[in-house]
């Protein structure tokens, strides 16, 4: 698409003249990657801002590559060329309009060849998953299993979904209007993209259904209850019981109990812990209120309690966590 291209060109003479003003020498050589020392990639997203769209640098600089793993979820779109995408334990290259999402806790790193190669990173934060595209997507086996145990089973998860582009066909225009959208950003741009994710994980579990369908069809029924009942959880957090629960989806709360551990491998009072730091910690990022008015709009009735989980989450008090927050992105914006 012409405005693509039209970024893509900018972008690249960017880099370039930005590699001029600080000498250093180019190479596109394959880079020695470390993974016994992966990197953790902060998406820093907000309430507002989900989702973010990044072209990959030029081949020439493929020498700063190293293996990292995200606290997102990414989306790999290759828009021309190749990506030769590299894991711990393997390796395979990405072919033009192939797309490849990829868990939270992969370790990977990707490696252009040429200069001609455009690589997009489609970066979505858990939390809108979460919040609101986990309960769009329940009927759609394939994703929302997939996010399911990127969230809650990480050692069980899979690394990723691959979608090879002789498949993609049908869902290769909406790909490209995300990152448009992104890259335009006009009025609603952010839930216009969430919109378009949607109906692009749900052509693109139709290709996955054609390739095999006996297999993505068995218990999709359970997978979508438990999806029903996690964003139900998430949206009442603060006040959330299993007997509201039980009263909503017509179960007996013990079977609740079982159903919630089976799918996500931790029990239901940690699910609901996890939910009420989230929030709280949206609250850090996104508002000015106090400790005491987040404490009570997240559902803790104790400080001590409070203080001593969002550590054990973040490894850090609620107020560290702001100030942190804050002077990265004012860097980040600068």
């Amino acid at each position: 698409m012409e405005q693509i291209d039209q970024f893509i060109q900018k972008h690249r003479e960017w880099e370039l003249e930005t590699a001029q003003r600080i000498p250093k020498k180019l190479s596109m050589k394959r880079p020695l990657l470390d993974q016994r020392k992966p990197r953790i990639v902060l998406g820093r997203f907000s309430e507002n801002n989900s989702i973010k769209v990044m072209l990959h640098h030029l081949a020439c600089f493929s020498d700063e590559d190293f293996f990292h793993c995200h606290d997102f979820f990414e989306m790999i779109y290759v828009y021309r060329g190749n990506c030769l995408q590299r894991f711990p334990d393997k390796e395979f290259t990405m072919r033009e309009h192939d797309l490849l999402l990829l868990n939270p806790y992969t370790i990977h790193a990707p490696y252009t060849i040429k200069n001609e190669d455009s690589v997009f990173n489609i970066l979505i934060s858990k939390t809108l998953f979460e919040r609101s595209l986990l309960s769009l997507i329940s009927d759609n086996r394939i994703f929302s299993e997939f996010i399911i145990n990127c969230l809650y089973q990480s050692s069980k998860s899979n690394d990723y979904l691959y979608f090879p582009a002789n498949e993609n066909e049908p869902v290769l225009d909406l790909v490209e209007s995300i990152i448009i959208e992104y890259l335009e950003k006009e009025l609603s741009y952010q839930k216009v993209m969430e919109a378009s994710l949607v109906l692009l994980f749900a052509k693109l579990s139709r290709i996955y259904h054609k390739r095999f369908s006996s297999e993505v069809l068995e218990n999709q029924k359970n997978t979508q209850t438990i999806v029903s009942i996690l964003a139900y959880i998430n949206e009442n957090a603060p006040n959330v019981s299993l007997e509201s629960i039980s009263e909503r989806f017509n179960y007996s709360t013990g079977h609740l109990s079982r159903m919630i551990h089976q799918f996500t491998g931790k029990p239901y009072s940690q699910i609901v812990q996890k939910f009420k730091i989230e929030r709280a910690r949206s609250y850090l990022e996104n508002s000015e209120l106090t400790i005491p008015e987040i404490m009570e709009l997240s559902g803790f009735h104790s400080a001590n309690y409070f203080y001593r989980m969002f550590k054990k989450f973040y490894l850090m008090t609620p107020n560290e966590y702001r100030s942190n927050y804050a002077a990265a992105n004012k860097i980040e914006k600068l």
